[in-house]
Parts: structure tokens; C-alpha cells; sequence
């Protein structure tokens, strides 16, 4: 699995898009479309850079192209999010972001989804036009509340995240949390705490998504034994795979439903579509 670079989802050639979602988990990923994230009702934990905030209804977030970021939000909370193409968003505000990510919200965030949802749903003449204008007004209104400041260049930590990310996808199997750690340069502690921060689990937790999304895919599209899955995916025992296995997916190997998929998520290349959320379905 390529961790974490999420491609243009947008729809239909759109430059914004909007969605709502239910007890919302997602991986630690990155896109290039701007992204504003608020709270309908609920909490969520957002991690943004190397920071995490806690988002409540009366805030936002507001995602700067190319970061970073994961949320997980609260039981029963419910989450929108809007995406906005990065030209559009540079274009408009070139070389300026928030001085923080979080910050009070507009009073007409909500009313400005709404508008998105019906122009994108109707896909009347000119939607493309008015989804644009909306959106920018809408950032152009975060801005304002937060302040802005002149883009630097993206913090040398983070940077090399991004390529720890990518090494795990890679060697998910044999990649243990000493080498993941030496390749970051920081002590086992320091490591063990910044990756949690960063991620919102544990290294091994995180590893454990990994590998089980990979053996799914092995289980529903190979003739390989489960003990077979289990060696190719890093389990040094059955019994350690079977417990994770139905942890993580509630179903035992054997009784994996065919058709089941547990990240959507492309092998490769990296410039193909890659859904980070774990859990918690669209609801509008």
C-alpha cells in the first residue's frame, strides 16, 4: 500500500468537493488539494505539521496543501470536510497560510457546505464557476480570523515522515520499530512519542494496519495458505496473525468475506487514487 499520499479525488473535473462523515478515522496522509475541516457536532483529534488540536464544534481546521495531517474523531461525532484544488487555493492566496491551523469558524461555514453539496449534487451550468467562488470566499474568511503568515520551507522532520511513511508501505514485513527509529535519527523514546503524535497510534499499531491490508489482498487474490499470509506480512506466529487479523478486520482469515476491503488503497504507482479512512462511511 502507498502510505500516504492521498491523489485528486475531486469529482467530475471539479475543483472542490464536500463531504460528511460519521465517527471518522483516517492514516496519517497528504494531498495537494487545501482541505477545511469542521465539527457538526462532536469532537475530533487533528494532527496537522507536528502539532495535534483538538477541533470542537465552533472551530475549524484548515489543511495547507501537501501536509501532513490524520483525524479521529469522537463516537457519534459527525465531521465535514472540504477539499480545494492547490492551484485554485495558490492562486488565490499565493505563498500565505494560516498562522495556525485551527481557528475560530466563519459563521457561514456550515450555510457554505450546504451551497457546495447542492451545486455539486445538481451539476447545473456554471457549478464548476460557483463551487470556486464559494470555496474561496470561505477560505478567504478562515484567513482573515487566523491571520496569515508567508509559507516557509516544510520542516525537515516532517519531510522525512513522509519518507518513513513510505519505507514502512515498502517493507512492511521485516521493518522493525529500532530501524524505523534510527531512520528518523531520534532516540528510541523521543521516536516512540513523535511518531504517536504524528500518527495518532503506535508504531505497531500502525505497522499492524499495514500488513493486514496486505494480506486481505493476498487471502481474496492468491491461492496462498493462511500460514503462508501470515510469513509474507511480517507474523512471526499464526496465532499472533489470527488475533490481529480479527482485531482489525472482525473476521478470522478463514471466514474473510470475498469481496471484503480493508483499506482502499492503491499498490502502485504512487500517482494512483489512495482513500485514507479507516473507518467511518460518508454520509452525504
Amino acid at each position: 500500500m502507498i502510505a500516504k499520499y492521498e491523489n485528486k479525488t475531486l469529482p467530475g473535473g471539479l475543483r472542490v468537493s464536500a463531504h460528511k462523515y460519521r465517527d471518522l478515522q483516517n492514516l496519517p496522509h497528504w494531498h495537494m488539494e487545501g482541505e477545511i475541516i469542521a465539527a457538526d457536532c462532536g469532537s475530533a483529534e487533528v494532527a496537522a505539521g507536528s502539532s495535534v488540536y483538538s477541533l470542537e464544534p465552533g472551530k475549524c481546521m484548515f489543511i495547507k496543501s501537501g501536509e501532513v495531517h490524520h483525524i479521529r474523531s469522537g463516537r457519534g461525532s459527525v465531521i465535514s470536510v472540504i477539499k480545494i484544488d492547490g492551484d485554485l487555493l495558490g492562486s488565490a492566496f499565493p505563498n500565505v497560510s494560516p498562522k495556525s491551523p485551527l481557528t475560530d469558524a466563519p459563521e457561514d461555514l456550515f450555510r457554505s457546505f450546504d451551497r457546495l453539496s447542492e451545486e455539486i449534487s445538481q451539476g447545473k451550468k456554471y457549478c464548476g464557476i460557483i463551487c470556486d467562488a464559494i470555496a474561496l470566499e470561505l477560505a478567504a474568511g478562515i484567513l482573515r480570523l487566523s491571520g496569515t503568515e508567508t509559507e516557509s520551507v516544510q520542516n525537515c522532520a516532517s519531510e522525512k515522515y513522509k519518507k518513513l511513511l513510505k519505507l514502512i508501505s515498502e517493507k512492511y514485513a521485516y521493518i522493525t520499530f529500532d530501524e524505523a527509529a534510527e531512520f528518523m535519527k531520534f532516540s528510541k523514546p523521543y521516536f516512540s512519542k513523535y511518531f504517536n503524535r504524528m500518527s495518532g497510534m503506535t508504531f505497531t499499531s500502525y505497522l499492524n494496519i499495514i500488513r493486514i491490508e496486505k494480506a486481505v489482498k493476498l487471502l481474496n487474490g492468491s491461492k496462498l495458505t493462511v500460514t503462508e499470509v501470515a510469513q509474507r506480512t511480517g507474523f512471526c506466529t499464526i496465532r499472533s496473525f489470527n488475533r490481529v487479523f480479527k482485531e482489525l478486520t472482525g473476521f478470522t482469515p478463514k471466514s474473510l468475506p470475498k469481496d471484503y476491503i480493508f483499506i482502499k488503497a492503491a499498490d502502485s504507482p504512487e500517482t494512483e487514487r489512495f482513500d485514507p479512512t479507516i473507518s467511518g462511511p460518508a454520509v452525504v
